[in-house]
């Protein structure tokens, strides 16, 4: 002030400035919303994907691996046979998640169990990931994103776990 400057100016200038940058940042918050909301929908689409596949096609491999299980056709079998009794290969490792999966839910060993402990941990991941993505989005931030990724695994989790239970998937 004592130099000469025009204080009243500087600070209008300077407010109009913070207005400015705080409309800016709830404009991106709320077209970043709508980006997390897509995300979630996403999640949820894929949900049904896995759970319609789980619940048509898992039953019809069933069928078709018992049918065909005599003859050297080709059918749909559990890539996860080969491993039984074999050491620690790296190619078995997917297996022994799968029939973790697979005990956790009560789904006996075979061509049910590989696909069913498949179709459920690509929605595990699909989860995971996708609840990352949209913390990452919306807050830009590591921690926002382990909540919408628990979130969306839990949502996957329970749901996969419900419908085993009432019988829905026939297992």
């Amino acid at each position: 002030y004592a130099s000469g400057g025009n204080i009243t100016s500087t600070l209008e200038s300077v407010s109009k400035d913070v207005a400015v940058i705080k409309d800016a940042e709830k404009e991106r918050k709320t077209a970043l919303g709508q980006h997390v909301l897509i995300m979630y929908a996403i999640f949820a689409m894929f949900l049904i994907i896995v759970l319609a596949l789980t619940k048509i096609l898992v039953p019809m491999f069933k069928q078709q691996s018992a049918s065909l299980s005599g003859s050297g056709s080709f059918g749909f079998s559990d890539p996860c046979r080969l491993c039984l009794g074999s050491g620690a290969d790296i190619n078995c490792a997917p297996c022994s998640v799968y029939g973790v999966v697979c005990s956790m839910f009560g789904i006996n060993a075979g061509v049910g169990c590989y696909y069913t402990a498949l179709f459920f941990s690509m929605l595990m991941l699909q989860g995971v990931f996708g609840g990352l993505v949209a913390g990452q989005i919306s807050e830009n931030s590591v921690t926002s994103g382990l909540k919408h990724s628990m979130i969306m695994a839990g949502v996957g989790f329970a749901t996969f776990s419900i419908l085993i239970r009432i019988g829905f998937l026939g297992f």
